[in-house]
């Protein structure tokens, strides 16, 4: 038996992989983001901050935002009022240290966005050394509070999470929830998924109802909550800080949810994949089981890091969409792995196949 590894790919339209039988070239990077509950693609709005120089202060020139505006604060302290960019960072490139020395904000905001009534809000953050009386608030809505000097009101938030403290609250019904406590010199990421809309939606293998909301911290769901403001639209968004400094970093925005999908552990968690439904493996799959574990059609195919799908021979398992495999995925000789789309994968895919002997 001949076994071969086929690195980084980009499989071409409709291709069979199959035996030795494969059509590849270079990786393309995939310009989609994954996450706990599917893939987010097309930000309608995003910041990483890129690679500028350490200690760079943020403008509306050298970023994203359209307004950015520094504290103002004479509390006496060690925090420094400055908005400015960390290289190297806690993260990847170049990210942002907002810093407020007391009740006066540090805030950069993005006014003018299209409105949207359901979608996401990511960003990654570190907490600072001390925490006391620190406040970080992260929040999209529609109203003056956005792009001004002033905190905000209330009833202009669509959506919105904060620290203070220790704790991290999230805004539900008009007033803050304590989810859980965060710790010194930590980093976070955390995601909200809300639906400001009349009916349910869907994503991942969650169902998200009218005017609520989905908390992620760290990709692990955390619990579902009322809107901060039911029915109210999204135009702008905002990240600011008091009377502390925080180090942030990959900003977005999405007026989608994720796809749908389905997780495979020992069972699949939201039903069979199909060509409009995305499977993760995360568990050991192997399509010579048979029952639950047959050969399938899917949207998309992610395999965890440490876990694997085996496409046994004579089963094939087909893909509308791209390939990311962070584990292990094996194609047994007489067996097919087939893609219809002309997208960018990422990962290895170890091909079996029998062949005649080989003699001198």
């Amino acid at each position: 038996m001949n076994k071969i590894t086929l690195g980084l790919f980009l499989a071409k339209s409709k291709t069979t992989i199959n035996g030795l039988f494969v059509l590849f070239a270079l990786l393309l990077m995939n310009t989609q983001a994954s996450w706990g509950q599917g893939t987010l693609s097309s930000p309608i709005f995003s910041e990483n901050f890129g690679t500028l120089a350490d200690a760079t202060p943020l403008t509306t020139i050298n970023s994203s935002f359209s307004f950015i505006r520094v504290s103002t604060s004479t509390t006496v302290n060690t925090i420094v009022n400055r908005i400015i960019t960390k290289n190297p960072s806690s993260f990847t490139g170049s990210s942002l240290l907002i810093g407020a020395k007391g009740g006066s904000i540090s805030t950069i905001d993005k006014t003018g966005l299209s409105s949207f009534n359901s979608g996401v809000m990511t960003f990654k953050f570190k907490t600072p050394s001390s925490l006391t009386s620190a406040v970080l608030l992260g929040a999209i809505g529609s109203g003056a509070s956005f792009g001004s000097a002033n905190g905000f009101t209330g009833s202009q938030l669509s959506s919105a999470f904060q620290v203070i403290g220790t704790n991290l609250q999230i805004r539900a019904s008009g007033a803050w929830t304590t989810v859980q406590t965060v710790a010194v010199s930590t980093d976070y990421t955390v995601a909200i998924v809300f639906n400001n809309t009349a009916g349910s939606l869907t994503y991942g293998d969650k169902t998200l109802a009218s005017n609520k909301c989905h908390l992620w911290i760290n990709s692990l769901y955390v619990g579902e909550y009322s809107a901060a403001t039911s029915g109210l639209a999204a135009t702008a968004f905002r990240i600011y800080t008091t009377t502390s400094e925080f180090e942030v970093d990959d900003v977005a925005l999405y007026n989608t949810l994720p796809a749908a999908s389905t997780t495979w552990t020992t069972s699949w968690s939201n039903g069979v994949p199909t060509a409009t439904v995305e499977a993760i493996i995360d568990g050991t799959y192997n399509t010579n089981v048979g029952g639950v574990q047959d050969p399938f059609t899917t949207k998309k195919l992610t395999v965890n890091s440490g876990k694997s799908l085996t496409i046994s021979s004579g089963t094939n398992v087909t893909v509308q969409n791209e390939v990311i495999n962070n584990g292990t995925l094996v194609v047994e000789n007489n067996a097919n792995l087939i893609q219809v789309n002309d997208v960018a994968n990422t990962g290895a895919v170890t091909v079996n196949r029998n062949s005649n002997p080989l003699y001198r």
